[in-house]
Formats: structure tokens, C-alpha cells, sequence
């Protein structure tokens, strides 16, 4: 199988044998590198390679695989755009993308891993609310986040407290977003009208908001 020439189709898969995944979303599941313990591995899911005789019986199966890979590539695209943007500060609230991949479980991205200070997984807003960790000056850089994403043309699909982290850049404290971006939507409208993507990420922004209020006064 190939991807339409965004991986070359004499590449060696990687092999990922029978690894856990560290986590699963709805589309992805997410590899520690095998060889690389600085990297993951983001890899798709629902992926349709059966023929098209296959596919006349199973049509969901397919338009639901084209839509994880058309998000998926849509996530691939906003990445690369915003590397290229140097000047843009949400560069620092982002993996760094490290190129697509072919594994034995799938096709899927290479991403940088996000950690804390002790050197483990960065832990979601969610797991930090949930074992009261949350300090008061986590305040400030989860405001800059907000900030910095609301000034950036960077469209946003989807923003909560799990897909949200805390990590270090430069032995500061910064809050990441390690999935989400790009249109969650059929029609990438997002995409399509700057207007429109700043609206929804204010709706995001007050919604995250609400949800770390609610959540801390529920402790």
C-alpha cells in the first residue's frame, strides 16, 4: 500500500511488533518510538485497503476511513504550514513534526515527545485537574496558550482538557496542544474563512475557560 506518494512505496515499515499504545483518541493510536525514545508515533486508524468490489458492501466502513484520513492529513498540512511560519509563537505550543511514516500497524506521523521536568509523558490539563495538581501560576501559560492561539491564523478543530499538556521549552513552563488541529468538519469551512476559524477558537478559548473553573471549584 502507498499513500498517494507521500511515502515511498519500496519504505521499510516500521516496525512496531506488539507494542502497547501509550494512547488512543477516536482516530489514532499514539506509539512510543521504537527507536527514537524523543519521538512518537502517531498512527491511523480505519485505514480502507480492501478492494473496491469490498468496498460497494461496505460503504460507512470506507467514507468513515477517507474522513479519518482527510483529517488526518489536514493535521499533517496545518504542521508543516506553521513550521514554516517561524514568526508565529504557537510554534511553541505545538509537537514538532518530524515527517510521515509507515509502520506495520498503519500509516501514521512522527511527532516530538512532549514531557515534564521528571522526564515522563507531559500530562494532559484533564490529569493534572483530576490528581490536584494544578497549581495557581499554571494560570499564566495557559493564558498565553490562549493568547498566542487566538492571535495565530492556526485553524483549530477541536480544544479541551485532554488534549492540552504541560511541558517545559526553554525551563519554562508551556502548555501544549497535541491534537486537534484542523477542520473537524466534512467541509473544511475553517479552513476557509479566517472569520469563522476566530470565532471558533474564541468559543474554545471561553469554553476552556468554563471547564477549568467548574472543575476546580468542584475540588
Amino acid at each position: 500500500m502507498t499513500t498517494g506518494g507521500l511515502l515511498p512505496a519500496t519504505q521499510t515499515p516500521l516496525h512496531l511488533g506488539d507494542a502497547s499504545p501509550i494512547a488512543e483518541g477516536s482516530s489514532r493510536w499514539v506509539y512510543e518510538h521504537p527507536e527514537n525514545p524523543e519521538q512518537l508515533v502517531k498512527v491511523l486508524k480505519y485505514h480502507w485497503s480492501g478492494s473496491s468490489a469490498e468496498a460497494l458492501l461496505h460503504p460507512a466502513r470506507v467514507i468513515k476511513s477517507r474522513f479519518k484520513f482527510a483529517r488526518f492529513m489536514r493535521e499533517v498540512h496545518h504542521f508543516v504550514a506553521l513550521t514554516e511560519q517561524a514568526q508565529d509563537p504557537m510554534v511553541d505550543h505545538l509537537p514538532a513534526f518530524n515527517g510521515l511514516v509507515q509502520t506495520d500497524r498503519g500509516y501514521g506521523m512522527i511527532v516530538e515527545r512532549l514531557s515534564d521536568k521528571n522526564g515522563q509523558l507531559a500530562p494532559t490539563l484533564k490529569k493534572l485537574i483530576r490528581t490536584g495538581r494544578f497549581k495557581p501560576d499554571y494560570a499564566e501559560p495557559l493564558e498565553l496558550f490562549i493568547e498566542r492561539m487566538l492571535s495565530s491564523p492556526v485553524v483549530i478543530g477541536d480544544l479541551n482538557l485532554k488534549n492540552l499538556v504541560l511541558t517545559r521549552r526553554d525551563d519554562q513552563r508551556v502548555f501544549a496542544l497535541i491534537d486537534g488541529m484542523g477542520d473537524s468538519t466534512v467541509i473544511p469551512v475553517l479552513a476557509m474563512s479566517q472569520a469563522l476559524n476566530n470565532r471558533r477558537k474564541r468559543f474554545f478559548a471561553e469554553r476552556l475557560r468554563a471547564k477549568l473553573r467548574q472543575a476546580l471549584a468542584a475540588d
